[in-house]
């Protein structure tokens, strides 16, 4: 599994772009547990965050499975490497992290109905230590197909750091509609 998105956006002079490189396999499909890699590179500029680059293995296991909805939960370790640059007038501050986590995620995807498709990942993400506060990420994905060739798609991501590296939101959200054209 391959994903990725990029947001670019000027207004003005001001430019924002975040985005992320997401790879995943799973090995082993035919079993009810199974190990599963993954690697992701993220970045928010927005934020702050120049770089995030994270590694892990989990076990993957599957809760059920039919011909119009699927579930699994994963669990493994991380390691992540982050790089955050804070500038202002006056001075510049970069903080470079470099952690071993634990991670959880949680998978939905199915048919509400023969042109509705959901999809839905939980991420539950925390250094071993401090694990009562993690990172929570939750995406949502709703698409209404309106003719063969042509769905509606709808967007939600959220992200909850009880620990923020600066004094930015410990909540951050996005929300956006897309028009997908398959040919």
């Amino acid at each position: 599994l391959f994903l990725n998105r990029i947001d670019y956006r000027t207004v003005g002079d001001q430019t924002t772009s975040n985005g992320y490189f997401h790879f995943r396999t799973v090995l082993f499909r035919q079993n009810t547990v199974r190990p599963e890699l993954f690697t992701q590179f993220q970045y928010n500029l927005d934020l702050g965050l120049q770089r995030r680059f994270l590694q892990g293995l989990n076990a993957r296991f599957t809760l059920f499975e039919s011909d119009n909805f699927s579930g699994a939960v994963s669990t493994g370790l991380m390691y992540e490497n982050e790089l955050w640059i804070e500038e202002d007038d006056d001075s510049t501050i970069r903080i470079e992290q470099n952690y071993i986590k634990s991670t959880t995620s949680l998978n939905f995807q199915g048919k509400l109905h023969e042109d509705v498709s959901l999809v839905l990942f939980g991420y539950y993400q925390a250094k071993p230590a401090d694990f009562l506060n993690p990172r929570i990420t939750v995406d949502a994905q709703l698409t209404y197909l309106l003719r063969e060739n042509l769905r509606l798609g709808f967007h939600f991501v959220s992200t909850s750091d009880f620990d923020p590296v600066f004094d930015a939101a410990e909540f951050v959200y996005s929300f956006h509609n897309t028009l997908i054209i398959s040919f």
